[in-house]
């Protein structure tokens, strides 16, 4: 009696599949946000914004999340046409309207720096504004308030509730 080919074949394909459909993967994919509104994700993200004469503005952060209607960055810095920039802890986009959390440096070069733990900057009217104590360094002058508002168009800067440290 002989084996035909094709028993032996018959047979490695049927212990084959038993083996593969039988056997647990080691190793499954896990469902981190099951209906989750993220549209993406990235670490360590950078965007630029360029012209003619190189890099105008520029983003980086740690983490950036798009979820529908909305952007949430962590540790960021933004460069703003090489005159203003922010660093915060955290920040969200919804709109017209950033919302900075966190430890927040806002300067503009060569005028002023200052820090907040909170601070709103709307888009279309280029206005920052923070409603909570802010500490400002404008030449030797040092000025600590609760509410703050500036105009990056205009150069305006308006407070409220200030103690100032002026020097002449």
């Amino acid at each position: 009696m002989a084996l035909r080919i094709e028993y032996i074949l018959t047979l490695a394909i049927t212990i084959t599949s038993a083996v593969i459909l039988y056997s647990k993967p080691q190793r499954g994919i896990e469902i981190v946000e099951s209906n989750s509104t993220k549209e993406f994700y990235f670490k360590n993200f950078t965007l630029l914004e360029l012209n003619s004469s190189g890099v105008k503005n520029s983003l980086k952060a740690r983490e950036a999340t798009k979820y529908i209607g909305s952007f949430f960055l962590k540790q960021i810095e933004l460069n703003y046409k090489n005159e203003d920039k922010i660093l915060a802890d955290r920040a969200i986009y919804i709109k017209d309207n950033i919302f900075l959390k966190g430890n927040i440096v806002f300067e503009e070069i060569n005028r002023f720096k200052f820090w907040s733990s909170n601070l709103s900057y709307n888009i279309k009217s280029k206005e920052i504004y923070t409603n909570s104590r802010f500490k400002l360094y404008m030449a030797e002058n040092i000025i600590v308030g609760n509410r703050l508002q500036y105009n990056m168009v205009e150069k305006e800067i308006l407070a409220s509730n200030i103690d100032a440290n002026l020097t002449y």
